[in-house]
């Protein structure tokens, strides 16, 4: 696909809602027609790389998962759902936390057993 190809005559409609400052309780809702003649297809792809970026690091993909994450690693998402954390066999995902945890993975492994186990007091009644 050549995506040096210039777009005309294409605008996109998308009504939003905002507010003054973050916790009002008063809002306006507009909407914008936003024109991108001129724009090659690379142009879109760069900006919509960008919004998918900032959703999977504030989605469930991203800080949530922080200490799952491996320094350095390449994670494969999909720009349908970009905040959601991508798909990882079993095995790997072990493979890869013990790795950035810098434990053998049976000693990960016996750790996140012990993480588990949980021991719930109950009051006499």
């Amino acid at each position: 696909m050549d995506t040096s190809i210039k777009l005309n005559n294409v605008i996109r409609s998308k009504t939003c809602k905002l507010t003054p400052y973050k916790g009002a309780t008063e809002s306006k809702t507009v909407t914008l027609e936003i024109e991108y003649d001129g724009l090659t297809i690379e142009d879109i792809l760069a900006k919509a790389v960008k919004g998918d970026v900032i959703d999977w690091q504030n989605g469930s993909g991203g800080r949530k998962n922080y200490d799952k994450l491996v320094d350095k690693s390449t994670i494969k998402i999909k720009a349908s759902a970009p905040g959601s954390m991508p798909q990882v066999d079993p095995i790997t995902a072990i493979i890869q936390a013990a790795s950035a945890a810098k434990m053998s993975i049976e000693d990960y492994l016996k750790a996140e057993v012990a993480k588990r186990q949980t021991v719930v007091l109950r009051k006499a009644e």
